[in-house]
């Protein structure tokens, strides 16, 4: 059951995905004129919010040097909380795809294969598999997993 957003809010957020554009209003911490669950919505914003407060412009040192002339960007420090990588291919890269490939190649597991929000894989992946990842063409970014709490 869904209220129609007030015309007077402002989006607090919009999330573009290949098929349409989702906006969300928050009025006294309920959504309001979003079509998503209050699940899905909570996972990409856990998931989009250590990419939003992140510094793209200054990529930390590299734990293993790539063998690779330009490698894709790796941001963020290991935490031994929360082990593993989110590694983020280009907008035209099938996700599901090209993950099935890495890691059979590669071999490691994934963790979970991203779809839809953007096109990837989060893994626990060896310092060699991230260095030889990030010289692959396919590839947009890697990020270490963060641990991000939610005061409330």
């Amino acid at each position: 059951m869904h209220q129609q957003p007030n015309k007077r809010l402002k989006p607090a957020s919009a999330h573009v995905t290949p098929c349409h554009m989702v906006r969300v209003y928050i009025r006294s911490r309920r959504l309001v004129g979003c079509p998503m669950t209050r699940s899905a919505f909570t996972l990409v914003s856990l998931f989009l919010l250590p990419l939003a407060c992140h510094d793209f412009a200054a990529p930390v040192a590299d734990v293993l040097r790539p063998p690779c002339a330009t490698p894709a960007p790796l941001f963020g420090t290991a935490d031994p909380r929360v082990p593993g990588y989110v590694v983020v291919f280009h907008d035209s890269i099938d996700g599901g795809q090209e993950t099935a490939r890495l890691a059979a190649e590669y071999g490691f597991e994934p963790t979970h294969v991203y779809r839809f929000a953007l096109q990837g894989f989060s893994a626990e992946l060896r310092p060699s598999v991230v260095a030889a990842v990030r010289c692959e063409p396919t590839v947009d970014f890697v990020e270490h997993n963060q641990l991000v709490t939610l005061g409330g």
